[in-house]
Formats: structure tokens, C-alpha cells, sequence
């Protein structure tokens, strides 16, 4: 199986994008044998790069994604498609796939929201 993973790199050592669309690329890594494929994301635009990587990721049959916050476009993309959301914003992508294989991430649930698994929203 597939996962995408937002980076701001090209490589399992670099750290999970806090912003899926300004990711410097996607890695979409095959789990099963560890091979990854480098997306480059070249678009300035946040809305253009949201559907392009959303894009890749269904393209990729990917499972899930591993990013930090997601936009409104390419979150319902993605989540229309059945792609599992995780957050792994503050680790590095190696890491983040082994928290997600233990089940140790958090979803992302709403559009640039986070982790609010109720209706409270917190605005910063």
C-alpha cells in the first residue's frame, strides 16, 4: 500500500510539512517496500498546490497522508476519496510512518482545523 507523505525535503529524513499545499515535495512511499517517489510541489499558489498533491495522492492509490494542516480544496478531495488523514507535523517522515503504523498519530479531521474531535473550535 501507498502513503503520501508532506515534506519540506526530498528524502524519509525530512520533516513533515506544517502546510500540506507548501510542502517542498510528496513523497509517496510504498510501505511494503520502503520505495519512495519524490513529488516535486512547484506551485506558488496554495489552491493550485492543494489539488495537485491531492491530486497525486489519489493518482498514487495512496491510503493515507501524513501532513501537517490541510486546506479546504484538497482536504475534500482527499477526503472524498477515503484518504486517512494523519498529522505528523514535528517529526520527521521516517518517524511519522512508524507513529502512523502504531496508530500513534492524530487524525485530521476537519479542514485547516486539526484536532478537534468535538464541535469547540479554537481560533488562535
Amino acid at each position: 500500500m501507498n502513503i503520501a507523505i508532506a515534506v519540506d525535503g526530498e528524502s524519509m529524513d525530512s520533516p513533515v510539512s506544517e502546510q500540506f499545499e507548501r510542502c517542498k515535495s510528496l513523497l509517496i512511499v510504498n510501505v511494503d517496500t520502503m520505495n519512495a517517489t519524490v513529488v516535486p510541489n512547484t506551485e506558488a499558489s496554495d489552491e493550485i498546490a492543494g489539488d495537485r498533491l491531492a491530486q497525486h495522492v489519489l493518482q498514487h492509490d495512496c491510503e493515507g497522508v501524513i501532513t501537517g494542516l490541510i486546506r479546504a480544496t484538497a482536504f475534500e478531495l482527499m477526503a472524498g476519496a477515503g484518504v486517512t488523514r494523519y498529522l505528523g507535523a514535528g517529526y520527521d517522515a521516517g518517524k511519522a510512518l512508524e507513529l502512523m503504523h502504531a496508530n500513534s498519530l492524530d487524525l485530521i479531521r476537519d479542514a485547516d482545523g486539526g484536532k478537534n474531535c468535538g464541535g469547540s473550535h479554537h481560533h488562535h
